[in-house]
């Protein structure tokens, strides 16, 4: 069992004190997983970093008679200018010693998973965005623990490691609980029992999970509606809707066009001295690597100031078409 017990935290930024929840409390059954729902910002990784050990709370505890992964992928652990051998042999030996058959097994595991090749003995902080998830998940899934925490990692890298990180969660699975954190409905159904939904700083309890979904749901619709009732929006997505009634309207319709005239003149300006500047890099019979990345670069810079051009000129049409309506 887990048990959350009036856990508290907070944060400072600028000066004030941005409370993340407060005296949540919760007991997580043996034998039961559990997904963690909640818009983004709601509070969700902090909460599984103060379970799994990583972040402290403010205020509360966490009790519990079971052996718990850290967030599963966590990259903030690793040492950029250590390879991943260097990093996985070092995390072995926090928990197994100076036990070197069990260290290497660990390093073997990992290596054969992540199949990141000569890449697994060089600096951690050369890897890309997917080489890290390869290493960190595959280290997370090396160690056996009852309860993992998951938050999104299943939707990182590519297809092949998604697809393997998904046998090896079934394989966990099988013996191990998950308190899970991910945006994908499907997964959630697939892998959790009940739901825990993280609102306004308070924790929602739902025994079932497709009850958990349906509240969730409902939560986002209830946020969705009170922030268009606090808004005034002009109804510019539909120009047949579109109504100006009134001079203040028409008067800034006018200072947009305007404006809007300025910038085409200026887009159109800079195309020509671009293009200028471009072709007379092209006559040179020679040009050094710098020139040919300059033309490189000048060519990017020309195709995107032509698409701002074209959306400018899109809209003074828009606006022209519904002055003409007044």
């Amino acid at each position: 069992m887990i048990e959350l017990k009036n856990l508290t935290k907070s944060y400072i930024l600028k000066g004030q004190k941005i409370e993340v929840f407060k005296n949540l409390n919760c007991k997580i059954e043996t034998g039961v997983s559990t997904a963690l729902l909640g818009r983004n910002g709601a509070g969700k990784s902090t909460l599984l970093r103060i379970i799994g050990g990583i972040d402290q709370p403010d205020s509360g505890e966490i009790i519990s008679d079971r052996t718990i992964s850290w967030p599963v992928g966590l990259v903030g652990g690793f040492q950029g200018s250590l390879s991943a051998r260097e990093n996985v042999t070092f995390v072995s030996k926090v928990y197994f010693g100076n036990n070197e058959d069990l260290t290497n097994k660990i390093v073997e595991n990992v290596e054969e998973f992540a199949s990141i090749g000569e890449y697994f003995d060089r600096p951690f902080v050369t890897y890309s965005q997917g080489m890290r998830s390869r290493v960190t998940f595959g280290l997370s899934m090396a160690f056996e623990f009852d309860v993992y925490l998951i938050d999104e990692i299943t939707s990182a890298g590519d297809e092949s490691f998604r697809e393997r990180s998904k046998k090896i969660l079934e394989d966990r699975h099988a013996r191990s609980d998950f308190i899970m954190v991910d945006h994908n409905i499907g997964r959630l159904n697939i892998h959790c029992d009940r739901a825990l939904i993280l609102h306004e700083g308070k924790l929602i309890q739902c025994d079932n999970i497709e009850e958990g979904i349906e509240k969730y749901k409902d939560l986002l619709s209830d946020e969705i509606n009170q922030f268009f009732s606090r808004k005034k929006f002009t109804g510019l997505n539909n120009p047949e809707e579109l109504k100006i009634n009134n001079e203040k309207t028409i008067l800034n319709l006018k200072n947009s066009k305007r404006k809007l005239g300025e910038k085409l003149k200026y887009s159109e300006k800079k195309i020509f001295f671009l293009q200028k500047y471009k072709d007379r890099l092209f006559d040179y019979e020679k040009f050094e690597a710098d020139n040919k990345l300059k033309s490189e670069f000048l060519k990017l810079k020309i195709k995107n100031t032509k698409g701002t051009l074209r959306r400018q000129q899109k809209y003074l049409s828009y606006l022209e078409k519904n002055q003409e309506k007044k």
